[in-house]
């Protein structure tokens, strides 16, 4: 069975205008990406700290940039004056995206070449504990006369790129949802129960790359985060939330109650949630030898496994970080 996805677009754009941002890139510190890629840095505190940019095209090329701009419209047959550039910063753990520039191509000589995105920082960029996508667009501004085969729709995306920002202490295998009333009845939650894992026959010993535990955190909770995702409690509280999920995955019986991950070694579970666990646990030193003492430790000894864990997420930097040691 043929399993390529492609994105199939119901109308025409000029390939000079959909194709015009294919060689943006991403600086972020001493790296950089291409769009469709990412970039991984060391920890959470360079994640931090970084300074972002993205530029459209090399700066030799810049004039070139806006002439394709121009005849990509006009053969398009759309003004200028309806297209914005945009570039957005999305979580999916905080479900926020932010916008971080936007201008429009009534003025095409106008757009910088390049625009930094951490100055000031959006509050997606102030923990790298989550995984972050990048995007930019070319975008409709405005509803247009509806014409067969040709973009119309107000937000319409005419090019687009995309790029992916995370630190090596990054971890999602979850689907995150909000944990309201209801679903505390539903699950036999207490009132105030906060966060619960539900894996709903789900094992984290199986390589099931389509399926993940469900982690509910409590409604408001989320909220609250959302509306403060810049505040450097926020932060501890998110790192707290990954510690939460990952003992609650590691103390389940699938992993407590299995004799023979005593004998289990890394290539054995290296692409299930448990493997992903142990390599993040596994820090810098991710040796097959330490990663095999890691999946031995998890099952015999939770609480010191857990502290490996600790160090590799950095919940002892970042609890300092939040009562003010920059250090």
């Amino acid at each position: 069975m043929n399993r390529e996805v492609r994105e199939v677009r119901p109308y025409q754009v000029n390939p000079l205008l959909s194709q015009v941002l294919k060689d943006a890139e991403l600086i972020f510190g001493s790296d950089r990406c291409v769009s469709g890629s990412r970039i991984e840095v060391q920890d959470t505190e360079h994640f931090r700290r970084c300074r972002a940019e993205l530029i459209w095209t090399s700066s030799d090329s810049m004039s070139e940039f806006r002439k394709s701009v121009v005849q990509g419209c006009e053969d398009s047959g759309i003004s200028l004056e309806n297209v914005n550039l945009v570039v957005t910063a999305s979580s999916s753990f905080l479900k926020k995206t932010e916008t971080i520039f936007e201008q429009s191509l009534s003025n095409i000589n106008q757009i910088p070449a390049e625009v930094v995105l951490s100055d000031p920082r959006p509050a997606v960029l102030h923990t790298g504990y989550h995984p972050i996508e990048i995007n930019v667009y070319l975008l409709l501004n405005e509803k247009l006369p509806p014409r067969p085969l040709r973009p119309w729709r107000k937000g319409t995306w005419l090019a687009r790129a995309k790029f992916r920002l995370s630190s090596k202490s990054s971890f999602t295998p979850y689907r995150l949802q909000r944990l309201t009333d209801d679903e505390r009845d539903r699950l036999n939650l207490p009132k105030g129960a906060t966060r619960y894992v539900e894996f709903d026959g789900y094992n984290p010993l199986s390589n099931q790359d389509e399926v993940t535990p469900i982690f509910w955190v409590d409604a408001e909770l989320l909220d609250i985060l959302d509306a403060n995702s810049a505040l450097k409690a926020s932060e501890v509280i998110q790192i707290q939330l990954i510690q939460d999920f990952i003992w609650s995955v590691l103390s389940s019986p699938d992993i407590q109650q299995n004799n023979d991950l005593s004998n289990t070694v890394w290539s054995d579970i290296q692409g299930s949630l448990f493997g992903r666990i142990i390599h993040l646990a596994a820090g810098q030193d991710r040796t097959p030898e330490r990663r095999n003492q890691l999946i031995r430790m998890a099952h015999s000894d939770l609480p010191r496994f857990m502290a490996h864990v600790e160090d590799a997420i950095g919940i002892g930097k970042s609890m300092r970080y939040s009562l003010g040691d920059s250090t």
